[in-house]
C-alpha cells in the first residue's frame, strides 16, 4: 500500500509543479500541439480510391498461346465476355432488359441536339453548345440544332457539283478547328449521307506543299476543302486527276476577292466554290430534319486520317468505319468513374489536333454526353496550352504529349524561383502521395504562388486533363513525376493513354484515380520498336489498362521472349471492335508490369 501512495504523492507533486510554472509560453504551445492534433484527425480524408486496385489494374487471361503473352483485358470486361463495341442505345418502347444497340455517328449527334435525360427518362431540352475562339478578344456561340443547316448544305448542293452522286465518296479536308468545318461537324454530316471524309493533318507540324500533294495523291479524294491560298490550286489539279471539286473556306477579312476563279487550262475538269457563300445560298431551303433513320451500307462511310510517323512527312493511310468509332467512343465514355463522367456542366477545348483519332473521339465523347465545346486554332502537337483556353473557363481539355511537356517545362521554371511555391508544392505533392487531390478550388487559387500561370479564365476549374503519347511520333517522354507536377500545377487529374495507328480512340490509359510517383530511376530505358531500334528516350510513366473496346497481347521478337523475364516482353498487338480490321500490331515494345499496367519496355 505504501508504494502505492508513494506513486500518487509523486504524481501529485509532477502535477503542482507544472502548474505552478505554467505560463503563456505554455499556453500557446499546448494549444499548438492540441490545433496540430486536432486538424490531423479532423480534416483527414481517404484516399480517392483503395490502394488494393492500384495494384492489380488489368485482368490477363488464364491461359496464353505459345509464342505470346496471356491476353490483358480491362476489368470491365472479363474474360469469356464481348467486348464493348457500341453506345448500347436503348430502342423506344424496348423492355428494360433488352440490349441496346451499338449505333453510329448519327446517334451521336441526335443525342447532343436532343440535350440530356432527367432520372425519368425524359429530355429537358438542355444540350451543348459549340464556341469558336478566334483571336485574341472574339469568341462566338453556336447553338447545336442550328447545325443542320450546315451539314444538309452537303446533301443538298447537288447538280453540277457533284453532291452525293455515284462519282462522289470522299471529301478530304485539310483546315484549323472552326465551327463551319470543324472535323466533328464534316464527320457527322458523312456520315449522315454516306461519304467518307478524309482529314489531312493541319497545324501539327510544319507542312510543305508537296506533302500535302502527297497525301491527295494516297487518299484519292473527289472533293477538297481547304483554307483559301493554303496551297496552289493549279497543283492539287495537276496532281489529283480523280478531283471533281475545290471548296475554299474564306476568312471575313478576305471575302471581297474572288475565289471561284478556275486556273487556265482546267476549266471543266474542276469545280471550284466558296463555303460559305454555298451554305448562305442554300440555308434559306434547307430543312432542319436530318435523315436519322436512312439505312446506309457499311461500306459507304469511311473516315480517312494521315498518320505521320517521325520523320515522314507524308504518313499512312488509316481508314476507320463507323464501328470502329462508337466502340472508341463508348470505351472512353466508360473509362471515367461516375463521380468523373462528363456532364453537361462541362466545357471540353481540345488542344490537340482533331485530325488525331484520340482527341476527336474524346471530343465526339463530350457531344454525345452533351457537354459543350470550345474549338480554337491554337492547337496540335507543341501548342501553347494556356492560349487555347485564354478566353473560356475549361473544365477538361485534352492535349498531346508536347503540349503539356511545353507547359510544363513553362511552369517548373517560373515556380522555382519563389521559397513560398516550394512550400506549396511540397503540402500538395504530399496529398497526392496519400492518394487524393489535394485542396479545392479555393484554396489552390489561395495558397497557389503568382508565378504560377493557371488554364483558362477561371483558376481552379480545370477537372480533367487527358494527354495522349502518340506511338512512332517521337513524342517527349511524360514520367510519372511530370505527371504529378501537372496535377499539383493544374489543379485537374490527369489521365495518360497511349494511341496507335489504326486504332480509334486509345489503346490503354491510365485510371483517373491513379496518382502514384515512382522513383526518378525507376523504368529507366528506351522505347524500341519490333526491329530494335530506339524510338524515344525513355523514362516513361506507364500507360494504364487496356480500353474496354480491344484486348492487349505481347508477341514475341527475335530479341524479346514473353518468358524471359518475371514481366511479359514483346511486341504489343490489339484485336477488339475499335481496331481497323478487328488485329493490329503496334509495331513497338512493351510490358505488363507488377500492377498490369502496359508500359513500353
Amino acid at each position: 500500500m505504501s508504494t502505492i501512495y508513494a506513486v500518487f504523492e509523486k504524481l501529485d507533486d509532477q502535477i503542482s509543479s507544472t502548474i505552478s510554472e505554467w505560463n503563456l509560453w505554455t499556453t500557446a504551445i499546448a494549444l499548438l500541439l492540441a490545433s496540430v492534433v486536432a486538424c490531423g484527425v479532423i480534416l483527414w480524408e481517404d484516399p480517392d480510391t483503395h490502394p488494393f486496385l492500384l495494384l492489380r489494374q488489368s485482368t490477363p487471361a488464364p491461359v496464353r498461346q505459345p509464342g505470346g503473352s496471356a491476353v490483358y483485358r480491362s476489368p470491365q470486361r472479363p474474360h469469356g465476355y464481348p467486348l464493348r463495341s457500341g453506345l448500347d442505345i436503348k430502342v423506344d418502347g424496348a423492355p428494360v432488359w433488352a440490349a441496346g444497340k451499338d449505333g453510329d455517328l448519327r446517334d451521336i449527334w441526335k443525342q447532343a441536339v436532343a440535350g440530356s435525360r432527367d432520372e425519368e427518362g425524359q429530355h429537358p431540352a438542355r444540350s451543348g453548345r459549340i464556341f469558336t475562339i478566334r483571336g485574341k478578344e472574339e469568341v462566338f456561340e453556336h447553338e447545336l440544332g442550328n447545325a443542320a443547316g450546315d451539314e444538309r448544305g452537303f446533301e443538298d448542293r447537288g447538280g453540277a457539283d457533284m453532291w452525293v452522286q455515284a462519282s462522289f465518296h470522299k471529301a478530304s479536308t485539310s483546315l484549323a478547328k472552326n465551327y463551319e468545318m470543324s472535323p466533328p461537324n464534316g464527320l457527322l454530316s458523312a456520315s449522315f449521307f454516306g461519304f467518307s471524309p478524309v482529314l489531312l493533318p493541319f497545324g501539327q507540324r510544319p507542312q510543305t506543299d508537296e506533302a500535302v500533294l502527297g497525301q491527295l495523291r494516297k487518299t484519292s479524294p473527289d472533293v477538297l476543302i481547304a483554307g483559301a491560298g493554303t496551297i496552289p490550286l493549279a497543283d492539287v489539279v495537276h496532281s489529283c486527276p480523280q478531283l471533281k471539286h475545290v471548296i475554299w473556306v474564306v476568312q471575313p477579312s478576305n471575302r471581297h476577292i474572288d475565289w471561284n476563279e478556275v486556273p487556265e487550262g482546267f476549266g471543266g475538269k474542276v469545280g471550284v466554290s466558296v463555303w460559305h457563300e454555298m451554305i448562305e445560298e442554300k440555308r434559306s431551303s434547307i430543312g432542319g430534319d436530318l435523315p436519322y433513320d436512312v439505312d446506309r451500307p457499311e461500306d459507304s462511310f469511311r473516315l480517312v486520317t494521315i498518320w505521320q510517323r517521325e520523320g515522314d512527312e507524308v504518313g499512312d493511310v488509316v481508314e476507320y468505319t463507323q464501328a470502329n468509332l462508337v466502340a472508341g467512343v463508348s470505351a472512353f465514355i466508360s473509362s471515367l468513374p461516375p463521380k468523373r463522367s462528363i456532364t453537361p456542366s462541362d466545357l471540353l477545348v481540345p488542344a490537340d489536333s482533331m485530325m488525331t483519332a484520340y482527341s476527336l473521339t474524346v471530343t465526339l465523347a463530350a457531344l454525345y454526353s452533351n457537354a459543350s465545346v470550345a474549338l480554337n486554332s491554337v492547337a496540335g502537337p507543341g501548342a501553347d496550352l494556356e492560349l487555347s483556353a485564354r478566353l473560356v473557363a475549361p473544365t477538361i481539355i485534352v492535349a498531346s504529349a508536347e503540349t503539356v511537356a511545353r507547359y510544363h517545362a513553362k511552369v517548373k521554371e517560373q515556380a522555382e524561383g519563389a521559397w513560398f511555391a516550394s512550400i506549396w508544392y511540397w503540402l500538395r505533392s504530399r496529398a497526392l502521395t496519400a492518394g487524393r487531390m489535394p485542396g479545392g478550388a479555393f484554396i489552390n487559387r489561395a495558397m497557389a504562388p503568382s508565378t504560377v500561370s493557371s488554364v483558362g479564365t477561371t483558376p481552379g476549374q480545370l477537372r480533367l486533363l487527358f494527354v495522349s503519347e502518340r506511338a512512332h511520333s517521337g513524342c517527349p517522354p511524360l514520367s510519372s513525376t511530370v505527371l504529378s507536377d501537372l496535377r499539383i500545377f493544374t489543379g485537374a487529374r490527369v489521365v495518360y493513354a497511349l494511341t496507335a495507328p489504326g486504332v480509334a480512340g486509345a489503346v490503354s490509359s491510365t485510371n483517373v484515380y491513379d496518382y502514384r510517383r515512382e522513383d526518378e530511376d525507376e523504368g529507366k530505358g528506351e522505347a524500341e520498336n519490333a526491329r530494335g531500334s530506339s524510338v524515344t528516350a525513355a523514362r516513361h510513366s506507364h500507360f494504364g489498362v487496356p480500353m474496354s473496346c480491344l484486348e492487349i497481347c505481347l508477341v514475341d521478337t527475335a530479341e524479346h521472349k514473353t518468358t524471359d523475364e518475371d514481366c511479359p516482353r514483346g511486341e504489343i498487338t490489339v484485336k477488339g471492335p475499335a481496331v481497323v480490321n478487328g488485329e493490329a500490331s503496334l509495331g513497338v515494345l512493351g510490358t505488363f508490369r507488377d500492377d498490369h499496367t502496359l508500359a513500353y519496355l
